[in-house]
This record gives C-alpha cells, structure tokens and sequence, in this order.
C-alpha cells in the first residue's frame, strides 16, 4: 500500500495517521528540513521505485483543483518549482476550471469526458513509462513515455492554493484489480 512521507508534507497539509489520506488545513509545527515542501501544498509518498512496475490509485472526489503523479528523488522541492520531466516530475494537472491537462514540455490538454473520481497512475520503470488513468471510466487518460528515470520515483501529490480551503480530503486507495489496465 502507498503511503505519503510526512518528512515531505508542507506545513498545511494534514495527513491521517495512517499516511493514507490527505488534506489542506492549518500550519502545522513541524521540522524544517531539505526535502520537505515549503512553497507548494505537496508531499512525496513514502517509498520510491528505481525498478518494476508500480500501479497506485489516488481518489480526487471533491477535489476541484490538484496536481499528480510522480517526481524523481532529486526533483527540486524547496522555492518555486517548475513540473515537468525535464525537472523530475511527471504529472497531471486539473486546474480551477476543471481542465485536464499533462506538462510534457509542453502543456497538452487532455480530453476527459467524465466526472473523474479516481485516478490510477502506473509506472513502468525500465519501460520509462507512467501513464495516468480513470479509473471509473477504465480508460487511459496519458502517458508520459520514453523517459529515462535515473533515480528512484516517488508518488507525488499537489493541492492547488486555489482550493486550499476545501474539505475534501484526497486519499490513497488499493487498487481492487488491474486486469483491465493492457
């Protein structure tokens, strides 16, 4: 099961005691530390992948506005960062107006046609694949492919602070089959 690293949690963001759901709040008294996020309302899973493959499903119901996927365990975390490959993170976006879209050099809009509940992300790590699914819908939303990880892959998860005050908590789910994922 996937869990997120309270070591890399901003100070806003809450996690339940078993690291498994996520939400916005308060500042927290917590320890400053190198890998910790103290711009972005982020964190890191709690374990990282440099081979195999990974599958994991995020649940957004409620969410209006996030930012997920994966980031290398050098990725930058501290200031401002930018998400992309280039930079050690593989994400997908849904912004303030309920859009889909992937950074992949460039911004690529994705064309989802259902309230997205649950998101699925594997990652094929000698493959230099993630690819990011509905889950509902069991239909692949993107793939970020091609890509050559050089170190380990950690589960990353963003808020955005434009819906910084919603209630809604994201939380991590076991996936119940992948038989369907080709």
């Amino acid at each position: 099961m996937i869990t997120m690293d309270p070591n890399t949690t901003h100070r806003r963001i809450t996690l339940s005691a078993d690291n498994t759901e996520m939400s916005t709040g308060e500042t927290q008294p917590v320890i400053d530390n190198p890998g910790r996020f103290n711009v972005y309302l982020a964190a890191l899973g709690s374990t990282g992948f440099s081979s195999g493959r990974h599958y994991w499903e995020v649940s957004v119901t409620g969410r209006l506005c996030y930012h997920l996927g994966m980031a290398s365990e050098s990725a930058q975390r501290r200031g401002a960062v930018r998400f992309m490959p280039a930079t050690g993170y593989w994400t997908i976006i849904r912004d303030k107006q309920g859009q889909f879209r992937a950074v992949d050099g460039i911004s690529v809009s994705l064309p989802v046609q259902t309230q997205v509940q649950t998101i699925g992300i594997l990652l094929e790590y000698s493959k230099g694949r993630i690819s990011f699914y509905d889950v509902s819908a069991r239909s692949l939303m993107y793939s970020f492919v091609d890509q050559r990880f050089t170190d380990k892959i950690y589960p990353f998860i963003n808020f955005c602070v434009e819906d910084d005050k919603s209630l809604a908590l994201v939380q991590l789910l076991t996936p119940k089959s992948v038989d369907w994922i080709k």
